[in-house]
């Protein structure tokens, strides 16, 4: 499903580009705009487990084997594990739900705005690669333009996952500057910082391929 998914987006690409004439700013605005959008969407998967036990062992053998696409290579789906935090095996620990949000809460402001600039900076390179392949869709045989619809598939998925940790970034700040008004001392959340955390698990959700949870979770 996923390598059906992948040709779906080459297509589309080549597709838009013959269509257009011009390489560039259709590809990106159309992926802005949500109009690229391939036949097949991408899978995501919900795994249920009648236990806790068996819902780890799954998980730690997918992040450790990870699967093989149409083409025989190596593919890791991005895995999230939902359920009560004491429950949790220590080989998963890495992809529990609240350890992801505690990673983004758990920033100093310094942290914070050195880690935004840094995605700031990376996002403005990757647009500067996406335009540039882009121009180049109408210059190319079909055969180049295969390998060049790749190369903007790949650089566009990598943009889109920098944009969505901008995003995570972005929900994460009340939490960051209520935690430090408190001074580590508060009682309590305040209800901005709780639907920060709320924002926060929604994100890391909807990005997830692959959701593992035990039934009564």
């Amino acid at each position: 499903a996923y390598q059906q998914h992948y040709n779906s987006l080459i297509r589309s690409v080549k597709e838009m580009s013959a269509a257009s004439g011009s390489g560039l700013d259709s590809v990106d605005a159309a992926r802005r705009l949500g109009l690229w959008s391939s036949p097949s969407r991408k899978p995501r998967i919900l795994v249920c487990t009648p236990s806790n036990a068996a819902c780890d062992e799954l998980m730690a053998r997918v992040m450790k084997e990870g699967f093989r696409d149409g083409q025989g290579n190596m593919y890791r789906p991005n895995v999230v594990r939902i359920g009560g935090d004491a429950a949790v095996d220590d080989r998963v620990r890495d992809r529990f739900l609240g350890t992801l949000v505690k990673a983004y809460t758990s920033m100093t402001e310094k942290e914070w705005h050195n880690m935004h600039q840094a995605k700031q900076t990376l996002l403005s390179q990757m647009k500067l690669e996406v335009r540039t392949l882009e121009a180049s869709m109408g210059k190319v045989t079909e055969v180049e333009m295969h390998k060049v619809a790749q190369m903007l598939i790949r650089v566009s998925q990598d943009m889109e996952k920098v944009e969505r940790q901008v995003e995570k970034l972005t929900a994460a700040w009340p939490s960051i500057v209520g935690s430090a008004s408190a001074g580590g001392g508060g009682s309590g959340k305040t209800t901005e910082e709780r639907h920060s955390v709320e924002e926060l698990k929604t994100l890391l959700l909807s990005e997830a391929e692959m959701v593992f949870s035990t039934l009564s979770s």
